[in-house]
């Protein structure tokens, strides 16, 4: 009976460790339903905004009048569709990073094509949008 009542007792350690981990999981998995959704609703409301065909001219002065900071970058999103023009990105909201970098973000990215002629890979306000996308970006990793 003496040997009995530890493993009692290592049973009882064993359930709870595996329950508190079932919860932080499944509170971990909640949080992240609940950020794709608010990332989903926010592509959806500029996509029915700003179309494709629309110059960056318009989209970026549209970016303006909502008080929405972008910056222009190269190939976040659209590197595996041959894209010619900058990329506008505006951030939306932040993902859990891996330890090895100091920031992980979740932006809307605005692809643009260029007209035909234009340099690569620059900003030109005529160029054309080709679609809103949701993109990640991982900075400062080692």
């Amino acid at each position: 009976m003496a040997r009995s009542k530890p493993i009692r007792w290592l049973l009882i350690a064993a359930v709870v460790i595996v329950a508190l981990l079932a919860i932080g999981t499944t509170i971990r998995r909640r949080a992240e339903r609940k950020r794709q959704a608010s990332y989903q609703s926010v592509l959806r409301q500029y996509s029915t905004k700003l179309k494709p065909g629309m110059q960056r001219g318009e989209v970026e002065a549209f970016l303006a009048s909502q008080g929405r900071a972008f910056e222009q970058t190269c190939c976040l999103s659209s590197v595996k569709l041959g894209s010619s023009a900058l990329e506008d990105i505006v951030k939306i909201g932040s993902e859990p990073k891996p330890w090895y970098c100091s920031e992980n973000d979740v932006y809307l990215a605005f692809e643009f094509d260029s007209p035909p002629g234009a340099a690569v890979r620059e900003s030109n306000a005529s160029d054309t949008l080709r679609r809103v996308a949701l993109t990640q970006w991982a900075r400062g990793c080692l």
